[in-house]
């Protein structure tokens, strides 16, 4: 069991030259969670645990006590995400609904070309037009698109270094880490 609680505990590895609560990626087993200041971002592929959701909406929490002017979250799906299961979507809506409150905007970016990401955006960009969120939303291609949406919904408050964003998202998927002493373990 103290096995199982291990593996669901984030790991956090911090980016290179960067301070320790600016950037930093953390995996809530198979979650990537990237955390830029007051911006969170999720590489969703469909494949976590609802565990996996309650650790990530724990991290927006701490965040937003360091943040109290709001967060902002990108939800990256990729080309290849599979729909969730029951248990994870429930524990998804039960996230956003305790992290809304301290959400300044959330850009759900879907990846990947083709009638079935079409279809996925089109899903989400109609669910908002009869789900209001207190929050400003948006559905994106990709995820240049998807920060500069989000610099227009921050303002001031966005974190300005997109080129360490961006590498961040691309170590998430990578599986790498520029700190091998906080890498995640091998599953």
């Amino acid at each position: 069991m103290a096995d199982e609680h291990e593996a669901r505990r984030p790991r956090v590895a911090v980016g290179a030259g960067a301070p320790r609560l600016s950037s930093s990626e953390a995996v809530c087993s198979g979650l990537p969670v990237i955390v830029h200041r007051n911006l969170i971002v999720i590489i969703d592929h469909g494949q976590a645990s609802a565990a996996d959701y309650v650790a990530s909406k724990a991290i927006a929490l701490e965040r937003a006590r360091a943040f109290p002017a709001g967060l902002g979250c990108m939800v990256i799906i990729p080309p290849d995400a599979r729909p969730p299961k029951d248990d994870a979507r429930r524990a998804i809506k039960a996230a956003l609904d305790e992290v809304s409150q301290h959400l300044r905007c959330l850009c759900w970016t879907i990846e990947g070309s083709g009638f079935r990401a079409a279809t996925l955006r089109a899903a989400l960009a109609g669910l908002g037009l009869f789900v209001r969120a207190p929050y400003p939303t948006s559905v994106q291609k990709d995820v240049a698109s998807g920060l500069h949406w989000l610099i227009r919904h921050f303002g001031d408050t966005f974190p300005t270094d997109l080129a360490e964003v961006t590498s961040s998202v691309l170590h998430a998927r990578l599986g790498l880490t520029s700190d091998p002493a906080n890498a995640p373990t091998p599953r």
